[in-house]
């Protein structure tokens, strides 16, 4: 099972990925907008906005709760060993049929049905 969904995050690739280009404000003094200038974009690459990063947090969010819930589940079934070992330790043995099986069990009340004979 895989936990993680991984993405392929890409770079933006252009001739000149450095170069901006600086341009005076009208009527604002020493006031400048600054775009790209980077020539030939052979590469958008993987954005870097909203989406995308409220994307990999759903996807971290997704592989934690996957992870807890088979923690969560190997948790139960250890306890469920570790109380029918319990109730058949607790028993004296008197033939091969003398022990408790486990029907059910509620980790949260801690609640154990169990039958008797194999």
């Amino acid at each position: 099972m895989a936990f993680f969904t991984k993405k392929l995050w890409k770079d933006r690739k252009s001739e000149y990925p450095n170069r901006r280009k600086q341009t005076s404000v009208y009527g604002k003094p020493n006031t400048y907008d600054i775009s790209r200038d980077e020539g030939v974009v052979s590469e958008e690459g993987t954005p870097l906005n909203a989406e995308s990063f409220n994307d990999l947090e759903r996807r971290v969010e997704t592989a934690f709760n996957n992870v807890n819930s088979s923690l969560n589940d190997k948790a139960t079934s250890y306890q469920v060993q570790q109380a029918q070992t319990t109730a058949n330790n607790a028993l004296p043995r008197s033939s091969a049929q003398d022990f408790l099986r486990v029907v059910s069990w509620d980790p949260g009340s801690g609640t154990l049905r169990t039958t008797k004979g194999g």
